[in-house]
């Protein structure tokens, strides 16, 4: 065995053209899935935190029926009583944050120029743990005092030429109106944020729209987020004591269709990615070892002749493809993880791609750098040069010694 394996390495120096093809080609696919791992699971990450907190939550508390029709805001379908439901909420073990909201369609007027817009009232104090909103504030501050102030989004502030200190109208669909200072301009990165988005006290959002005591929605904020279907139980129980089960919906993220879709979809399109890859690089692989196996016919056949089996023959093969596999290896995951690294620190800035997508997928990417991404990366390479080589060294191992040593 320790003669093959010699015998490899010295085979490996003898087309140092076709091995550095091989070793690049192994060493190009497992950077990629070293550096595609952590740049997939940063994006997920980032668009995760980003849906969750502006949207989703980790769980959800509706009215029955609201989910199916959430694109429309309807008011009718909003929960009563929402105070006391969302203190039940705080009652449960685990829960961090608790935070009701009321959106509606609105429009805001300033100085005879006006936008529709969406508008979300919020409890400021609340949502500092969850939106993070007050992280976002571009120009101005965030929410100063409990009424009379309202958060603009930068595009939406542009639209309508708006600065600090501007007192504007918000009109409700029941064209019922407020008057509001401009406390603070928010910039998230994520277009439909900034530009369709404005944020004002649950109090100002319940007088304008006459709904007191009453939210579109509560949001919750778990301690381990994978374990938000396992808190529906408690609440159901607590929330139980206070309303009808049947009329209320509590859907954890898992549940919440859009956020759940996506990371499956990604998942199948890092399959797809994998697929292709293992496709380009095993092709390349096999090309290299079957022209190894052809230049090498003629030696090939005289150690045949000289004794040795089939099955070493396939085996040195295999050695000499699996000594190019772990130098290539080591190299692809060293630079895949150090650029992992890195791009983690400075971010992969977007600009204005982000722009019109339908997620919050802000102006910058940061990969995670995983560890364990490399291990992962380093094994598959090492599986895919077995498994492209096997095919050219099985061949190499059926040759007929008396034929091969007659070969030009």
């Amino acid at each position: 065995m320790l003669t093959l394996l010699k015998m490899s390495v010295r085979n490996i120096m003898r087309n140092p053209r076709r091995t550095f093809l091989t070793g690049t080609a192994i060493g190009i696919v497992v950077l990629i899935i070293t550096f595609g791992q952590c740049y997939l699971f940063g994006i997920l990450d980032q668009i995760f935190e980003s849906f969750v907190s502006t949207e989703a939550g980790h769980i959800k508390i509706y009215h029955k029926g609201y989910p199916d029709k959430e694109i429309l805001l309807p008011l009718h379908l909003c929960l009563s009583n929402s105070p006391a439901l969302a203190r039940a909420a705080r009652r449960i073990n685990g829960v961090t944050s608790v935070s009701e909201r009321l959106r509606f369609f609105g429009m805001i007027d300033y100085k005879e120029e006006n936008e529709f817009a969406i508008g979300y009232g919020i409890d400021p104090e609340a949502e500092r743990d969850i939106m993070h909103l007050d992280q976002h504030i571009a120009l101005g501050n965030y929410f100063t005092i409990p009424r009379g102030e309202i958060l603009i989004g930068s595009g939406l502030a542009e639209s309508l030429s708006l600065k600090i200190g501007d007192t504007v109208s918000v009109i409700s669909p029941e064209i019922f109106g407020i008057n509001l200072r401009v406390a603070g301009i928010f910039r998230y990165g994520f277009d439909y944020l900034d530009s369709k988005v404005f944020y004002l006290s649950l109090t100002d959002a319940r007088y304008l729209l006459d709904m007191e005591s009453m939210a579109s929605e509560i949001v919750i904020k778990v301690n381990e987020r994978g374990q938000a279907p396992e808190f529906v139980p408690s609440l159901e129980k607590e929330v139980g004591k206070i309303t009808d089960l049947d009329k209320i919906e509590i859907l954890p993220w898992q549940a919440q269709g859009f956020l759940y879709s996506m990371f499956q979809t990604s998942r199948y399109s890092m399959s797809i990615i994998l697929f292709i890859l293992f496709f380009i690089a095993g092709s390349t692989i096999v090309n290299t070892m079957m022209m190894a196996v052809m230049e090498r016919t003629r030696e090939i056949g005289m150690l045949m002749a000289m004794g040795m089996k089939a099955r070493e023959v396939l085996l040195s093969f295999l050695f000499e493809a699996g000594t190019i596999a772990v130098i290539s290896g080591i190299i692809g995951v060293l630079l895949g993880g150090i650029l992992a690294y890195v791009l983690e620190q400075t971010g992969i800035p977007v600009g204005d791609a982000a722009k019109g997508v339908p997620i919050p997928f802000g102006s910058t990417i940061r990969p995670i750098f995983y560890w364990w991404s490399m291990p992962i990366a380093f094994f598959f390479g090492l599986l895919l040069t077995f498994l492209a080589t096997l095919w050219p060294a099985r061949r190499a191992g059926k040759l007929d010694p008396a034929g091969a040593l007659r070969s030009v």
